[in-house]
């Protein structure tokens, strides 16, 4: 996954390199925001050699990160390697990665899947975390 590269809008996502306890931080000493209760909108684009994907996602204080938008390279079967990628960088930045019900009702067999999977370890293997009985209910 090293030939991924993601990047960001927003620049409170982009000084604290995406990790959630500098984000929090950051949000925390905006004397504006009600304490604990916030929500960064972003734009996000995944680089990977010749092709780049897209998209809008939501950082909320509560260690979501939920993928609104996508534009990149899909299939009817499979969840795309660069959303792998980035569920990664979520878990590895503090994150907790979601699909927004919207998009997932977009394409309920790819979106449905990335609700039943989690990543393990360094490389991006996948297994199965939990059953849902309605793969919204993630």
């Amino acid at each position: 996954m090293d030939d991924f590269k993601l990047f960001f809008q927003d620049a409170t996502i982009i000084e604290s390199e995406g990790f959630f306890d500098r984000v929090k931080a950051l949000m925390e000493e905006d004397s504006r925001l009600p304490l604990g209760e916030w929500m960064i909108k972003t734009d996000f684009t995944i680089s990977q050699k010749d092709k780049d994907s897209s998209g809008v996602c939501n950082f909320w204080n509560d260690k979501r990160v939920e993928v609104k938008e996508y534009i990149g390279e899909m299939d009817d079967m499979f969840i795309p390697p660069d959303i792998i990628f980035f569920r990664e960088w979520a878990i590895e930045h503090g994150w907790e990665m979601k699909i927004h019900k919207e998009l997932a009702s977009s394409n309920p067999e790819v979106w449905g899947t990335f609700a039943l999977m989690d990543l393990d370890g360094d490389e991006p293997e996948l297994k199965v975390k939990k059953v849902y009985d309605n793969p919204f209910d993630f």
